[in-house]
């Protein structure tokens, strides 16, 4: 993308479970890039509700 649209500023991104990687958590931190990932369920985490998750060192979130 950086190729085809370098003045493109990138600040949110949205992927799919597939993209639930560190390495992806910290390029978007290092960019400032605000991630939405949906968790992958194959890495054994609890499931996610509404009104009942929590989050901890092996949950990355971005931080505004």
């Amino acid at each position: 993308m950086k190729q085809f649209l370098p003045k493109a500023k990138v600040i949110k991104l949205l992927l799919d479970s597939a993209h639930d990687a560190i390495p992806v958590y910290e390029y978007c931190r290092k960019h400032d890039i605000i991630p939405f990932i949906d968790l992958n369920a194959s890495k054994r985490r609890p499931p996610v509700y509404k009104d009942d998750f929590t989050i901890d060192d092996d949950v990355p979130i971005g931080r505004e």
